[in-house]
């Protein structure tokens, strides 16, 4: 579908959003700041925390962030869709 590989990406909006190895502030970083307006790809989802893959040049880092550190980078709805 074509809209697939847009509707996982997410905008940071906050401020000083860190990515842990594991969905626990306790665990260690991945990137140590992630600034406002960057894009991320939701990968999943689990309570409060999301799997996120962050685009680098190298290579994707993922990691674990705060679900309330971003927003969809436009609104989704599949009944949209033709």
């Amino acid at each position: 579908m074509p809209g697939d590989r847009v509707k996982d990406v997410m905008v940071v909006t906050a401020r000083e959003v860190l990515a842990y190895t594991a969905a626990t502030l306790t665990s260690g970083s991945v990137i140590d700041r992630i600034p406002p307006g960057s894009q991320v790809r939701l990968l999943e989802k689990r309570g409060a925390w999301s799997y996120i893959e962050i685009p680098t040049s190298d290579e994707h880092v993922r990691g674990w962030i705060e679900s309330a550190t971003y927003t969809p980078l436009w609104p989704w709805d599949m009944g949209l869709l033709p």
